[in-house]
């Protein structure tokens, strides 16, 4: 019933946000445009799907409310409720809740970053978890945004405390000589020195900078970075261990927990598979969590 609810509350907020003032437009170029001709029935549409896009390209912040109170009753009345009934203690907010100094350090070198949906656990772990993306504009005529991150980051205890920093990020490789190089996440920064390991497929997937070599020792244990290969080598994935808190970013490609703005989508939305959908999401959340256990 809940559940229907919400979903009753969503539409309305979205026919609001584009039906209605659609609607409105149109009905006002009936009135303005002179009656008959296929010339006027064209015009008809045409105009106020054109004042309709001016307005949302002048006027960004209105329709950027909308969506925040759709995203809002969304996650008050459907996710946070799914989630207490896994989790008690479980909170969810919009606000950033993973420093954004931090999160700069372990993810692709970009130009503007973003992060929404943070959820606390408040177990033992101290588990947080956060949307992120990341993108640059490309230099030319035309703007071009291009997606650099689009995931999720995760903050826990760690299980290894060191008194310096780790960054473990995915290498990459050249098309001449197919040469190993580091072009899309920060490199070795001043203080820092790359180091290796004893495992030689993770040497060759991933660049260790750190500052502290004796605490990076001791986290990269050969059961860890046996796990890390096991459970990590299909996935895009960043570390960054800072004293006793460990952050990981997973590009993942896509958002959790956000709703569909496509009226249609949402409409057909199940109530047993989207429970489904993100237990399963949980579940590979746990996995990754698990996977820096020794």
């Amino acid at each position: 019933m809940k559940y229907e609810t919400m979903r009753k509350k969503v539409l309305a907020l979205m026919k609001w946000a584009v039906v209605k003032p659609l609607m409105a437009l149109s009905s006002f170029a009936g009135l303005m445009l002179p009656g008959g001709g296929t010339a006027s029935a064209v015009l008809m549409i045409a105009l106020p799907v054109l004042i309709f896009l001016y307005f949302y390209k002048t006027n960004p912040g209105f329709f950027r409310e909308k969506r925040k109170k759709i995203q809002d009753v969304y996650m008050e009345e459907f996710i946070e409720p799914m989630l207490r009934d896994w989790y008690p203690d479980v909170t969810v907010e919009e606000k950033e809740k993973i420093p954004f100094e931090e999160v700069k350090k372990f993810l692709p070198s970009s130009e503007e970053y973003t992060q929404n949906t943070a959820i606390q656990f408040h177990d033992e772990k101290d588990l947080r978890i956060q949307n992120c993306s990341a993108w640059h504009q490309k230099s030319g005529k035309n703007r071009t945004y291009i997606r650099d991150f689009l995931g999720q980051v995760f903050c826990m205890n760690s299980p290894v405390s060191i008194e310096g920093e780790v960054r473990i990020v995915p290498t990459g490789r050249s098309k001449f000589m197919n040469k190993e190089v580091q072009r899309r996440y920060p490199p070795c920064e001043r203080g820092e020195k790359k180091i290796d390991t004893e495992d030689i497929q993770n040497n060759e997937r991933y660049d260790i900078y750190t500052n502290d070599e004796m605490g990076a020792r001791r986290f990269l244990t050969p059961g860890r970075l046996r796990k890390f290969t096991e459970h990590f080598s299909e996935r895009e994935i960043s570390v960054y261990l800072k004293g006793s808190k460990l952050y990981v970013a997973v590009n993942s490609g896509y958002s959790l927990f956000r709703v569909s703005l496509n009226s249609l989508e949402f409409w057909q939305m199940n109530y047993e598979e989207e429970c489904e959908r993100f237990r399963d999401s949980l579940g590979d959340i746990k996995d990754i969590c698990e996977g820096f256990e020794e």
